[in-house]
């Protein structure tokens, strides 16, 4: 894996708003969609990111409340 210091700038928003999304998901609002744009964030970039962070937050709340046991060879 990569050190931080070395992803693009581009990279690097997609992957911090992918963290604040996670912890923070109201904190989200429209300057911070005009700073992936600046970096470099395509929309379809901003969509596809916030999808996936939402995918797997709702997987995880599914199997987080139905008690599923991590796979044994995991």
């Amino acid at each position: 894996m990569a050190p931080l210091e070395s992803i693009s700038n581009r990279a690097r928003a997609l992957c911090e708003h992918a963290d604040r999304l996670t912890r923070l998901p109201a904190s989200i609002g429209q300057t911070d969609i005009d700073a992936l744009r600046q970096a470099g964030c395509s929309d379809t970039a901003i969509v596809e990111v916030t999808q996936v962070v939402g995918l797997f937050a709702y997987y995880n709340r599914i199997a987080e409340g139905l008690g599923a046991a991590p796979e044994p060879d995991w």
